[in-house]
């Protein structure tokens, strides 16, 4: 499964749901997308609604060769009833990001999708299902990037969370086996380099859970 993350995650993160096309990106730009709904060359990945056969578990290939070593999850995913879109609100993205939200659209079965200017900011929430997108997938996927550098670890953001400046992702365990995976899908002209953005984003649904 290596660099599957690179071809189906945005990880950030952004799991599956997401349609291509929706919002102010139009095409993302960067080796990688920032969500798993968009391939690297900007097509529509694979439908991820469907239960994936591949465990959640294999995802911890999917950073791709940063590590050949198993990585284990915090804590086994569950199901995260909750609609994304409720967990944060416009004005809450508008306050982190210093950018105007100009739409907001549920992305099912997971994902909530916030358009900026030439940007998308995703929100999205473990549904327990195995996806290969999914925010358990891409958490796991991170800490196969923690030893090279191309993940690191956060602070103040649920029970741990883990950020990968290359794919502009953020993915978080909220506690009890709930994961959260926040991003940015689009170009770099907005939003380069997003972190403490993500985290303000992550921590307003944090708080809501």
């Amino acid at each position: 499964m290596t660099g599957r993350l690179a071809r189906v995650v945005a990880v950030g993160l952004a799991v599956g749901g997401l349609v291509a096309g929706c919002g102010g990106s139009s095409e993302p730009t960067g080796s990688v997308p920032a969500s798993p709904d968009r391939t690297a060359s900007g097509d529509v990945a694979p439908d991820v609604t469907a239960t994936q056969d591949v465990p959640a578990s294999e995802a911890a290939d999917l950073p791709g060769d940063a590590s050949a070593e198993a990585v284990v999850l915090p804590a086994q995913p569950v199901a995260w009833d909750v609609d994304p879109c409720s967990l944060v609100t416009a004005a809450e993205v508008e306050a982190a990001t210093g950018e105007t939200v100009t739409g907001t659209a549920e992305q099912p079965p997971i994902t909530c999708l916030y358009t900026l200017d030439g940007v998308d900011v995703f929100v999205s929430v473990e549904d327990g299902e195995g996806r290969m997108g999914g925010p358990a997938a891409v958490y796991e996927g991170y800490l196969g990037w923690l030893p090279t550098g191309e993940a690191v670890e956060v602070e103040g953001v649920g029970e741990s969370a883990l950020y990968a400046p290359s794919v502009r992702g953020l993915a978080v365990h909220v506690g009890d086996g709930r994961y959260l995976a926040v991003g940015v899908n689009g170009g770099f002209s907005v939003l380069a380099e997003p972190q403490q953005a993500l985290v303000e984003v992550a921590n307003a649904a944090v708080g809501r859970a």
